[in-house]
């Protein structure tokens, strides 16, 4: 009678070693908060795409990279880092066509706020509202600077309909008074201290903040 088969046990099957950074990046804003980005979000931001790219070559095995965002306050990090997950399915690729397609083979960043639809979802409106759930200027403003730094470029466009929104009826001498903008060369306060300042202090000493804007209104 032939011997019966011998059947090895059945292994459990092992977990993969994953480093901590395959998944997230963490931004660490110009308070010292570290606020983790999932690697998926990051290339909407040509930014800090490039950032990754450049360094995460030397971050030691199971560490996870940071990224030094010492012109950001936590305040404005947290929401641009809320925009990013939220979009992060979308590419910009497909957003491209998306604006090519609705608004001509003109079209350009720079131009689309003169031709493009200034219907904003419910979602994406809400980024901008302050405690009381109304659109504040100065969160808009922040925010634009922040993408403007960090190079979102959908992020970009939705803050010129913003802007758009909410100048849209005013006259020159109101929609100046709402944004904070003064002086003859359309600057913000903010943007003028910075002018006068920014060869003595380092960006963390005036960081991007939601509330900058009205801090500086005299």
């Amino acid at each position: 009678m032939p011997a019966p088969d011998i059947i090895p046990p059945v292994q459990p099957p092992t977990e993969p070693q994953t480093n901590p950074s395959d998944g997230k990046i963490i931004l660490v804003s110009a308070n010292g908060d570290e606020i983790p980005l999932s690697r998926k979000a990051v290339k909407l931001s040509k930014t800090l795409e490039n950032m990754v790219k450049t360094h995460e070559d030397s971050v030691p095995p199971n560490e996870t990279l940071k990224i030094s965002l010492s012109m950001i306050a936590t305040n404005v990090v947290t929401k641009v880092v809320e925009y990013l997950e939220y979009h992060k399915e979308e590419s910009m690729e497909s957003w491209v066509k998306t604006q090519i397609a609705e608004r001509g083979p003109d079209y350009t960043l720079d131009t689309s706020y003169m031709r493009q639809s200034l219907e904003i979802s419910v979602w994406d409106k809400s980024l901008f509202e302050d405690e009381s759930m109304h659109v504040a200027p100065s969160y808009v403003f922040a925010i634009v600077v922040a993408a403007n730094v960090l190079t979102i470029e959908m992020l970009q466009d939705l803050c010129k309909k913003m802007l758009a929104n909410l100048i849209k009826g005013l006259n020159n001498e109101d929609a100046r008074r709402l944004l904070g903008i003064c002086g003859d060369y359309g600057l913000t306060r903010e943007m003028e201290k910075n002018v006068y300042k920014q060869r003595n202090m380092s960006p963390s000493d005036h960081p991007i903040d939601l509330n900058m804007q009205k801090n500086f209104k005299k």
